[in-house]
């Protein structure tokens, strides 16, 4: 029997895929785990790489395809897939040797839908590292037969920034039990080239990308699931996670004029919808309002200035 099935996406990762499967080679039920490698159509020796784990060890199997994007690579894996349980691990990171072996027994013990786990995060090494929790991909554990039960469930193949949050986002909303492992035993590398750095070198697409993905994404979402407290939750959830991401930065003038304006839009196509929420439980009504208070002082803060350009 195959525990879990882990599935690493790669194009051209060369530098540190050798790190990365051998923290998987080094689990402590390493026999009891799959690992389906799926090369995008890498350039550089990325597939040598892989064809030399692959021919070694009888567990880990490798596939090329043609660049089609990581939302494409991890869903080739889903579909060849067999553990209980999957987990999508990065090429450029790597994960401690029991991590494996502790979001598996977590996820039996609890029977749960969803593990999620913890991260630690590396800015160039070496650093301290900072442990988080949160619900990225690579921090999800996810039971093979949810995802079967809900096949339309994938990665959105049409996106490239934020499809993997989209992705968690929906599986958390359609989970019927989540368990946390609280152990951080992810090692996150945020090197320059990432997305993670290029979203903070590049506001500009950042919010404008984030926009289309948090609410015009989710929206065929749970209208197809025709579940009113689901919308709700997801748009309580995503406002929060959206403003609260864009007003924390330091902008440019260009970006404040940017996030000004995706801010009245909001406000104005949304303040009915938030009306019809639910805020029964005080946390959640202060927190909105708190969010609310943050995006008009913004809006009229900068009105003045933008109206007189």
């Amino acid at each position: 029997m195959i525990k879990v099935s882990i599935i690493i996406p790669l194009y051209n990762s060369e530098k540190y895929l050798k790190e990365c499967i051998e923290s998987v080679v080094s689990q402590t039920i390493f026999n009891e785990i799959e690992l389906i490698l799926v090369n995008d159509g890498s350039t550089d020796n990325s597939e040598n790489i892989c064809l030399g784990y692959s021919q070694k060890y009888n567990n880990i199997k490798y596939f090329y395809q043609k660049n089609n994007g990581v939302s494409s690579a991890r869903n080739f894996g889903i579909s060849k897939a067999k553990g209980q349980y999957l987990y999508f691990l990065d090429s450029d990171d790597t994960i401690n040797n029991i991590f494996i072996e502790s979001a598996y027994n977590n996820a039996i013990f609890n029977n749960s839908d969803i593990v999620i786990v913890g991260v630690n995060y590396f800015f160039k090494e070496p650093i301290i590292p900072k442990n988080v929790i949160g619900c990225n991909t690579w921090q999800t554990v996810i039971k093979k037969a949810f995802l079967d039960k809900f096949s339309e469930l994938r990665f959105n193949e049409k996106i490239s920034l934020g499809e993997d949050n989209l992705f968690t986002l929906q599986c958390l909303f359609l989970a019927d039990k989540i368990s946390i492992e609280r152990k951080s035993l992810y090692y996150y590398r945020d090197t320059e080239n990432s997305i993670t750095q290029k979203e903070k070198c590049d506001n500009l697409y950042f919010i404008q990308e984030r926009e289309k993905i948090l609410f015009s994404g989710l929206e065929p979402f749970y209208k197809n699931y025709k579940n009113a407290e689901l919308e709700q939750r997801i748009l309580r959830y995503t406002s929060h996670y959206y403003f609260w991401r864009i007003l924390s930065w330091k902008f440019s003038f260009k970006e404040k004029f940017l996030v000004y304006n995706i801010i009245k839009k909001f406000i104005k196509e949304n303040s009915f919808t938030f009306i019809r929420i639910d805020f029964r439980r005080y946390k959640a009504k202060f927190n909105f309002l708190y969010l609310l208070f943050n995006c008009f002082y913004f809006y009229i803060m900068n009105e003045g200035i933008y109206e007189a350009k």
